[in-house]
């Protein structure tokens, strides 16, 4: 199974997140507003994604911020996303769509195993404190939630996208 993991930007998270085979994708997360995608554009992100994933090694990942900081990377380099027909508003829009639709269309059973893995993986850390466990473990609880939103949010595009969620665990999975 490909997991999916967190760039964590706090203390304790952060440190841990490090020695996980998880990738960036609940850090930061708010909800887009609902918008119309369909099967071409979801197929172009996916596709535009892979490449930059091959261009820059990074890692994909779904906050608020993510489709406009690969936008501006890409806008001052290989120019993919504007190859493919977005502009700045509407690849912003196909980006969040697409990736709530992958978090809403990956099968429970995995968010489940990541969630235990996590869990597990932060009771048997023994760098850290037992405050800073506590602390971790909060912050963890607060990104299940914002998941279990998004996952919701995004369920109207889940079998939109159902057919990429392959492609995109592959891009969203640590290097």
């Amino acid at each position: 199974m490909s997991a999916f993991g967190l760039f964590i930007a706090s203390g304790p998270l952060r440190r841990l997140a490090r020695t996980l085979p998880l990738v960036g994708l609940l850090a930061g997360m708010v909800a887009p507003p609902a918008l119309a995608l369909d099967t071409r554009q979801a197929e172009r992100v996916v596709a535009v994604l892979e490449e930059l994933h091959e261009e820059t090694g990074d890692t994909v990942y779904f906050d608020e911020q993510a489709a406009l900081e690969w936008y501006e990377r890409d806008e001052h380099a290989s120019r993919r996303i504007a190859a493919a027909g977005f502009d700045r508003q509407s690849w912003k829009e196909a980006f969040d769509e697409t990736l709530t639709g992958f978090l809403a269309a990956v099968p429970q059973a995995d968010i489940d195993r990541m969630f235990a893995a996590f869990d597990d993986h932060l009771a048997a850390t023994p760098q850290l404190t037992e405050r800073e466990k506590r602390q971790a473990a909060s912050i963890w609880e607060a990104q299940r939630s914002k998941l279990r939103s998004i996952r919701a949010d995004g369920a109207q595009h889940a079998t939109l996208v159902a057919p990429y969620v392959g492609r995109l665990k592959q891009i969203a999975a640590s290097p």
